[in-house]
């Protein structure tokens, strides 16, 4: 075998060695953007299933079946603070009011998922209902207005003068989504400007 056939075989073997470095890149590569893209379907897809559980619950703050005028508006909210709202709401249209809750704790008290910022998120009807803590929350922070347009201190006194809420939810992967973590995780935010409460009109 000649000098030129064992250089053309040994840079045949280098050629093929640096394609397969190159191809196992690209799978790496393609399976890391694959699973963020899957990790922020996840993420974007549990913002909207905390937006549609609260703004569901709470446009029926003060709701009862069968009643229109609501002279107990101001009774209807009991609790308004930055990060946890209690009201009653006739959830299940069956003519009584259902004590709803929302509150969120803090990062430290939820050690379930990888992710140190996420926190636990409740919502309890007539005081039962699971602490969830997979959707990701890491922000949860409740404003009130009154009919005038004015931000309410809180925790509010007041709690008839609550005409709107200002509700601002972010969530995050709760589990790690690339080995970049936690420099990059899948993140989703939304903010209710000012989401007005049918039967708080009723002052």
């Amino acid at each position: 075998m000649g000098s030129s056939t064992i250089l053309d075989v040994l840079g045949s073997i280098m050629i093929g060695g640096l394609l397969m470095l190159n191809l196992a890149r690209l799978y790496n590569s393609a399976s890391m953007h694959s699973g963020q893209y899957t990790m922020e379907a996840i993420v974007e897809q549990n913002l909207v299933d905390v937006f549609t559980l609260m703004e569901g619950d709470m446009l029926r703050i003060g709701y009862l079946k069968g009643q229109e005028n609501l002279t107990y508006a101001n009774q209807a909210i009991t609790i308004a603070d930055t990060n946890r709202l209690v009201f009653l709401a006739d959830v299940d249209d069956n003519g009584s009011f259902d004590t709803i809750e929302f509150a969120v704790g803090r990062p430290d008290s939820l050690t379930s998922t990888p992710n140190p910022f996420d926190r636990p998120f409740w919502r309890r009807a007539n005081g039962a209902g699971p602490r969830i803590g997979s959707y990701g929350i890491t922000q949860f922070n409740l404003e009130y207005f009154d009919f005038m347009g004015a931000k309410l201190a809180t925790p509010v006194a007041n709690k008839g003068s609550i005409a709107t809420i200002s509700i601002t939810v972010a969530v995050e992967s709760p589990y790690l989504s690339d080995r970049d973590f936690p420099n990059y995780n899948a993140k989703a935010y939304w903010k209710q400007v000012r989401l007005a409460i049918p039967n708080l009109r009723y002052k």
